[in-house]
């Protein structure tokens, strides 16, 4: 890569001197120099005006004025150092170079010439020490500037404590969350206006700060406001130091966050609430359903016995009335079965385990074999994965999506395929599709309710909890179960299950 050459402007009226300058700069180490000479101090403006040179080498006194003149009046607006020459020297000549705004003075001779390059590089880096001295300071200016605004506007509280957690200054939002202003807080430390019972924490992670084992901490405390109230606050702090890394002081940013904790504590009594009352739920459906069992198999038992003893001699309707009763106590027994089962998903389940669930289905098929040969149903399916499960309660999920797919079949035979693969989160998503009557959009979300049945008349009977039971599985299993329909088409039954490497749900 180049070298970036250096231009620099020669302002000397003797010729033979100029030239000296030249031949030192041609013969000199270094990067290249463009030099330019101008013998007096209106070129030397002129080329000032449309140039930008490194340097300026300016005699002294020149036909025109003095070599200073050349300076811009302000410091601040120069933006080259200038080495001045004189035939003559004396202190006070160099004094008054010096006061002008000279970044150095020489006396000419031809040994000064012949040092003239080198000298010209010194003045160069120097030059551009100070220049970044004078933008890191601006840098520093500005940076404070920032802080000072963002410290003294920003909508987060924000103070500075020393070494010995004494108040040194706050802002104007800190005051306003403790009740205390900048003066009164200036005697107090920031334990002082602490809840006692969390002070201990948060002074120790203050010395583990201090002794630079960690760069700053969060944390969430309680304070006390002048006027007595509490209030929950979440801060950071962190630690100032110097160059050297030893600490000055501490600064933290604080935020309001009592209006959350009232939230927070709201929503952990609303749960808490929501999981006694679910397990009320559970006990009464799990008692009640248990319970009624034995008094209704009497009921059914009895109602048997009348239908052996005394049909077709009570005469009139009894025997339909005797029917009607039969069935209805059948039909009461299936319901409190299926109620009971149920209540029995969350608390009655195994615990998940590794489950193929190909060989899970293969038992629901042989579980709804005689169903399956009945109604010629077709059933197929992919090579299914191995999932994180309750194997038990899964084949109850293979088992009420099958049966309802041949229960809602079409006058032609049934055919369902199972199927599986991944989605973008790593869980499988099962299918079960079938040729069936289909179901209408707006019953998607209502088959799932529990005791709901769209088919309450006809050929097709049911207590309107199998979706529902499927349902309460897959949630279970941390998975969702939707259906994709078209009526006269047939329905798509999804649900999703970890993978066997996912963590137990449970």
């Amino acid at each position: 890569m180049a070298e970036k050459s250096i231009n620099i402007l020669l302002v000397e009226d003797e010729e033979a001197h100029a030239e000296a300058l030249r031949r030192a700069f041609r013969k000199a180490e270094g990067p290249p120099v463009n030099l330019t000479c101008v013998s007096n101090i209106e070129d030397a403006l002129t080329y000032l005006s449309e140039s930008f040179p490194d340097l300026v080498i300016s005699d002294w006194l020149l036909p025109d004025g003095k070599g200073t003149d050349i300076l811009p009046a302000g410091e601040e607006d120069r933006s080259f150092p200038i080495i001045l020459m004189t035939s003559h020297g004396d202190e006070r000549l160099a004094v008054d170079a010096m006061k002008a705004g000279a970044a150095d003075y020489v006396v000419k001779s031809p040994l000064a010439f012949a040092d003239m390059p080198y000298l010209a590089l010194r003045v160069l880096q120097q030059w551009e020490l100070v220049a970044e001295h004078k933008r890191n300071q601006e840098k520093l200016r500005e940076s404070e500037e920032r802080f000072r605004t963002v410290f003294e506007q920003g909508p987060l509280g924000m103070h500075i404590a020393d070494l010995n957690y004494r108040f040194v200054t706050c802002n104007k939002a800190y005051s306003q969350i403790v009740g205390y202003s900048e003066e009164e807080l200036r005697k107090l430390t920031f334990t002082d206006i602490s809840f006692p019972e969390d002070i201990a924490e948060d002074i120790e992670k203050a010395k583990k700060l201090y002794r630079g084992e960690i760069p700053y901490y969060k944390m969430e405390k309680r304070l006390v406001r002048k006027q007595g109230e509490i209030v929950w606050i979440g801060f950071t702090r962190s630690i100032v130091r110097d160059s050297e890394g030893k600490p000055l002081y501490f600064l933290s940013m604080i935020e309001d966050i009592s209006e959350r904790k009232r939230t927070e504590e709201l929503l952990r009594r609303g749960v808490e609430e929501l999981a006694r009352s679910n397990e009320d739920l559970r006990q009464f459906a799990y008692v009640a359903s248990h319970d009624l069992q034995e008094p209704l198999r009497n009921v059914a038992n009895c109602l048997q016995l009348l239908e052996q003893r005394h049909k077709g001699k009570l005469g009139g309707d009894s025997d339909q009335l005797i029917d009607w009763a039969v069935a209805g106590a059948k039909k009461m027994r299936s319901l409190i079965i299926d109620l009971l089962t149920f209540s029995r998903i969350s608390t009655k389940g195994n615990s998940l385990e590794e489950t193929d669930s190909e060989e899970v289905a293969k038992e629901a098929l042989v579980n709804l074999r005689y169903v399956i040969d009945e109604h010629g149903a077709c059933i197929t399916h992919d090579p299914l994965p191995i999932v994180n499960a309750d194997p038990v309660q899964l084949m109850q999920v293979f088992q009420n999506l099958i049966g309802n797919a041949i229960k809602f079949r079409r006058d032609e035979p049934p055919k369902i395929h199972i199927s599986a693969e991944r989605n973008g989160s790593g869980d499988w998503v099962f299918s079960v599709k079938d040729n069936g009557i289909g179901i209408p959009e707006r019953h998607h979300d209502r088959i799932f309710v529990i005791f709901q049945r769209l088919q309450k008349k006809g050929p097709f009977k049911g207590t309107g909890m199998g979706l529902a039971i499927v349902k309460k599985i897959i949630e279970r299993h941390k998975g969702r179960v939707w259906v994709e329909s078209e009526v006269g088409v047939g329905s798509t039954f999804y649900f999703t299950m970890p993978d066997s490497d996912a963590r137990s749900a449970e």
